[in-house]
């Protein structure tokens, strides 16, 4: 009887850096999942209609591809592209909230941040408890 090793384990020469970072690497399907998306009629008239282009979905399919080469042949050179493309993912997610002037981040929370709710809202919320919503 034999059973399934992860990729790291097979391959006893990988980078420290893969084996650190693979923790990255989404499931295979998650990326297919978000190429599919990404390239549906919907999400298409969205991208046009909330930028004035389509966006380039081809990352999604580039890193479906590693993932299934880190996966099944644990290559060494898909899963540093897999986790290179996270890496960028990430840094701009982390950017787009650091950049932006429109919310200050508040240092403490608002004084009042646990005052009890309103009467009106105080009903709704047990009304909503009872009812099982």
């Amino acid at each position: 009887m034999t059973t399934s090793k992860l990729a790291s384990d097979r391959l006893p020469d990988v980078d420290r850096i893969i084996l650190d970072s693979a923790w990255m690497i989404r499931p295979c399907e998650l990326y297919k999942e978000e190429y599919r998306d990404c390239t549906m009629v919907r999400s298409r008239f969205h991208q046009l209609f909330t930028t004035g282009v389509k966006r380039d979905c081809s990352q999604w399919k580039t890193d479906y591809e590693n993932c299934l080469l880190w996966r099944k042949n644990a290559d060494p050179e898909a899963a540093k592209k897999a986790i290179q493309s996270e890496s960028r993912r990430v840094a701009y997610r982390i950017s787009t909230v650091m950049d932006n002037e429109i919310w200050q981040l508040r240092d403490t929370p608002p004084e009042n941040w646990n005052a009890p709710l309103p009467e009106a809202l105080e009903r709704l919320r047990q009304n909503r408890s009872r009812t099982g919503q």
